[in-house]
C-alpha cells in the first residue's frame, strides 16, 4: 500500500507572525489540506485514494474520507489515523441485508469524545430517495465493529446532523430531532415559517438546542428566489436573525456551504486580485473574510474546535 505522508507546513515570513492553528480544511484530488484563519495551509494529508467528503475527530488525529460521488448517494469510506500512519476501508462488511458490494456511505460524523463514528448507509448509489435511503450506522473506533441503529431503518435519514454533544440527530426530512437511542426530543412539525418564506433547509447546529437554517421565498426548494438565514431555538420554536445571534448577516452568509460555530464557509466570486472564478472563504463573526480554497475543491469544512463555551447561552 502506498505510504501515507503527513506533512506539517508552517508558513512564516521575516518580521511577521502568522496564525498557524488550523480552523478549516478542504479536499482536492488525493489530499486534505488544513488551513489557518490567515488562509495558510498548515498541514497536508496525502492519501492513496481520491477524496470527496471527509470528517475529522475532535482531536484532529483521525480522519474519515469518502470517495467522490457526484450525483450518487454515497461512496466508499476509509479511516486514516495519523498515529498509525495507515488507511483502512470501513466498515469491514456491508451492514444492510442484500446490499453487498453495492452499499455506499455518506455523512461521516464523529461523536463528541471521538470514540464512535456515525454515518449514513445507502443500499445503492443511484436512484431516488426511497431507493437509496438507508439507516444511520455507528462504528466503534476501538474495535472497528459497526452496527445499524435499528430505529433509523424505517425513517428517511438523508443529511442527518449530529449535535455537538453527540447525543441527538436533526433529521430534516422527518422534521424531528431524535436522541441516538431513537427517542424524539424535539418535534418540528408545528414550526411555522413567517411570511413571505415558503421553505426552510437546516444547515448546522448552534450549540445543542438551536439550528441554523436557510429560508426562501420561492414556491419550492431549490428554486431559491430571495433567501435569508435564521437561528431556530428548538425549545421554543422561535426564530431569530443570524446577525443578532451569530454576528453574521444574510449577505455575509450568502453562498453558505458549511458552518460550525463561530465560523462559516461560503462559496462566492473570488475577490483577490489575480484569482479567477469562484473561491471558498472563511467568514468570522463581524464579517471578516479570508480565502481558504479555490472553487475546484471537492469539499470544504470548518474543523472541530473548543469554542463551545462561547455559544449563545440560549443554544447550549
Amino acid at each position: 500500500m502506498t505510504a501515507l505522508i503527513f506533512l506539517l507546513i508552517v508558513a512564516s515570513a521575516s518580521g511577521q507572525t502568522h496564525s498557524v492553528g488550523p480552523v478549516a480544511a478542504y479536499s482536492k484530488g488525493n489530499s486534505v489540506y488544513l488551513v489557518s484563519t490567515a488562509g495558510e495551509v498548515v498541514s497536508t494529508i496525502k492519501l492513496p485514494i481520491t477524496v470527496g467528503e471527509f470528517s475529522f475527530s475532535p482531536d484532529l488525529k483521525t480522519l474519515v474520507v469518502i470517495t467522490p460521488h457526484p450525483g450518487e448517494a454515497g461512496g466508499r469510506m476509509y479511516l486514516y489515523s495519523s498515529a498509525a500512519g495507515r488507511i483502512l476501508r470501513i466498515p469491514a462488511h456491508a451492514l444492510m441485508p442484500g446490499s453487498g458490494g453495492s452499499e455506499v456511505y455518506s455523512d461521516p460524523q464523529f461523536s463528541a469524545d471521538g470514540a464512535e463514528l456515525f454515518f449514513n448507509t445507502h443500499p445503492q448509489a443511484k436512484g431516488d430517495l426511497y431507493e437509496t435511503s438507508g439507516p444511520i450506522a455507528e462504528l466503534d473506533l476501538k474495535t472497528l465493529r459497526a452496527k445499524v441503529l435499528p430505529w433509523t431503518i424505517e425513517v428517511f435519514t438523508d443529511d442527518p446532523m449530529l449535535s455537538p454533544n453527540g447525543r441527538q440527530f436533526d433529521l430534516p426530512d422527518e422534521e424531528i430531532v431524535v436522541g441516538t437511542n431513537g427517542t424524539t426530543l424535539f418535534d418540528l412539525h408545528s414550526f411555522q415559517l413567517e411570511e413571505p418564506f415558503k421553505w426552510a433547509f437546516d444547515e448546522a447546529w448552534i450549540g445543542n438546542s438551536c439550528v441554523l437554517y436557510q429560508a426562501g421565498t420561492s414556491a419550492r426548494y431549490p428554486l431559491k428566489g430571495e433567501t435569508a438565514y435564521f437561528v431556530l431555538d428548538l425549545k421554543t420554536l422561535k426564530s431569530t436573525g443570524t446577525l443578532k445571534i451569530l454576528g453574521l448577516s444574510n449577505e455575509e452568509l450568502r453562498g453558505l456551504v458549511a458552518y460550525r460555530f463561530p465560523y462559516a464557509i461560503i462559496k462566492g466570486k473570488a475577490d483577490v486580485a489575480g484569482t479567477q472564478g469562484a473561491a471558498y472563504f472563511l467568514v468570522s463573526p463581524g464579517g471578516a473574510r479570508t480565502k481558504v480554497a479555490l472553487g475546484d475543491a471537492a469539499e470544504v469544512e470548518v474543523l472541530p474546535n473548543d469554542l463551545t463555551g462561547d455559544v449563545p447561552a440560549g443554544c447550549r
